[in-house]
């Protein structure tokens, strides 16, 4: 058995609708699906107490790779800011065209 490539990227946010504006409405990524789940096994996936409810978005980042949106609501989590030099603390980077321009549709 071998590694054959990366499957998806999940990012926990504090705000799933405002995180789709950025992603999605900002830079342009298609929204593959969209819904909440809440089943008995997802506690012992995550590791956490019981009951474990997330709110989710799949995205279609271009190249087949699919960015995973969490929102949990349930346990509620508490926002961290890792600096880079700090083991587990991860980025995402996109490839881009006409950077300037989106830049200015995101600020916008």
């Amino acid at each position: 058995m071998s590694v054959r490539g990366l499957d998806h990227v999940s990012v926990t946010v504090a705000d799933l609708d405002r995180s789709l504006g950025f992603w999605r409405d900002g830079l342009g990524l298609q929204l593959l699906g969209r819904g909440e789940v809440a089943y008995p096994h997802l506690d012992r996936i995550v590791g956490a107490p019981s009951p474990t409810r997330i709110e989710w978005a799949d995205l279609a980042i271009p190249g087949g790779l699919v960015l995973e949106l969490f929102r949990y609501h349930a346990p509620e989590g508490s926002p961290v800011r890792p600096a880079p030099w700090d083991p587990g603390s991860t980025h995402v980077c996109l490839r881009v065209e006409a950077i300037d321009a989106l830049v200015e549709r995101l600020r916008a």
